[in-house]
């Protein structure tokens, strides 16, 4: 069952989406990861590891007013290239720059949360272009070193949106 977000609710979610063996298509979980070891929130934030979770992720995007997905998008540009869509930018380009086998998944699990009355007051999407989506674990040198820049880019969004992180001392 899908829940319902109360009205006064500001909270935000980011999460990572990818398969980790399939290369360059596991880009948003390692951003992910990296965000949750190098920096706190406040509890508002959700970091989250989607992975290929699909519809699943329904009831988790519900429950937030600020969404920022991370994931392989296929894109105009090199390897390694990253895009960040906003808003209208983000309803706009839907699925069809998701580069993954859970690309159907993110669609229509938007579409699900619209269909029940979920309307979020910002949402994006952080992409990388992936060189390779193919079996295996390591991300390819050009997406690899897009990492900390995501990082950085998300911790940047998420403060426009009012969302401050605070560095960890032991990251």
């Amino acid at each position: 069952m899908l829940t319902e977000t109360p009205e006064n609710r500001h909270s935000a979610l980011v999460a990572g989406a990818g398969n980790l063996l399939l290369a360059d298509e596991g880009f948003g979980v390692h951003v992910v990861k990296a965000l949750a070891r190098r920096y706190r929130f406040p509890e508002e934030v959700t970091i989250y590891d989607a992975g290929t979770a699909g519809i699943y992720m329904a009831p988790v995007i519900q429950d937030h007013d600020h969404i920022l997905f991370i994931d392989a998008v296929a894109a105009p540009g090199p390897p390694g290239s990253l895009y960040l869509f906003e808003d209208d930018g983000f309803w706009r380009a839907g699925g069809e720059l998701l580069a993954s086998p859970h690309q159907v998944g993110l669609a229509e699990v938007m579409a699900l949360c619209r269909f029940h009355g979920w309307h979020p007051e910002r949402i994006a999407l952080l992409g990388v272009v992936p060189a390779r989506i193919e079996p295996g674990t390591a991300l390819g040198p050009e997406v690899l070193q897009r990492v900390d820049d995501a990082v950085e880019k998300a911790v940047e969004l998420l403060s426009e949106w009012g969302f401050e992180a605070k560095e960890r001392c032991d990251a």
